[in-house]
């Protein structure tokens, strides 16, 4: 468990990493970083500022497999701060204007399409 300061100390010094959304994410939502690995746009609502962790991806057999939460709590929403729904909006900008420089030769893995498949 880290204090506020140290918090702090490490978002700062994430700020221009390229997974500073994720950081991000990860220490102001407590989501497990199976729930964060599982993410979609689709599970975040920047405009309403809620995110939900509906899946999480776990290892079986040395395999990563998608799992549904076990109960109605596992499927609730979080709400977000000002700060983290910036930083997913920076994020989901800089991802865009990655795909429109890459062009066709952009690739989504199946998971951004919508499908629940592991990576």
């Amino acid at each position: 468990m880290w204090t506020s300061e140290q918090l702090r100390t490490f978002l700062g010094f994430v700020e221009n990493d390229r997974l500073s959304a994720l950081w991000y994410t990860a220490a102001m939502t407590s989501m497990r970083r199976g729930e964060l690995a599982a993410l979609r746009w689709s599970d975040i609502d920047l405009d309403a500022a809620r995110i939900a962790g509906v899946c999480s991806i776990v290892v079986v057999d040395y395999k990563p497999t998608i799992s549904e939460p076990k109960t109605a709590s596992g499927r609730r929403s979080k709400a977000m701060d000002a700060i983290l729904v910036a930083a997913l909006k920076a994020h989901k900008r800089r991802q865009s204007e990655g795909r429109i420089a890459l062009g066709p030769a952009y690739h989504r893995p199946a998971r951004s399409r919508g499908e629940r498949q592991a990576p």
